[in-house]
């Protein structure tokens, strides 16, 4: 189950348990889903970027998340397409296995 955080929480946790033990988030999943699907299903607001040199191409919407105790990031880009979004999160199996998991159940398609 995947547990949205506020921007301010994500980088605290952050700061205090992956940064001093060299624990980063770099691995990325490309996401076909429009910002409209992501609204409905993301149940909090998500923090709105301008353009800036590591959002390039931004502006950008962004939610922060944790799943088991891994934290990832979750990011649509405002393009052309309409449909790009990518999904930042640790390179360990055990973490990139957890966030893609609660992440395609949350994207996959909701019977009516």
């Amino acid at each position: 189950m995947i547990e949205w955080l506020p921007r301010s929480a994500f980088r605290a946790e952050f700061e205090s348990e992956y940064r001093p033990l060299g624990r980063y988030i770099s691995e990325e999943s490309h996401l076909d889903v429009s910002l409209a699907e992501l609204q409905v299903r993301i149940p909090v607001a998500s923090v709105h970027t301008p353009v800036d040199d590591e959002d390039f191409p931004g502006p950008v919407e962004r939610w922060y998340g944790r799943v088991a105790g891994h934290l990832f990031l979750l990011t649509y880009y405002h393009h052309p397409s309409d449909r790009v979004a990518i999904l930042a999160l640790e390179p360990r199996f055990e973490a990139r296995e957890a966030v893609r998991t609660a992440v395609q159940e949350l994207l996959a398609p909701r019977s009516a």
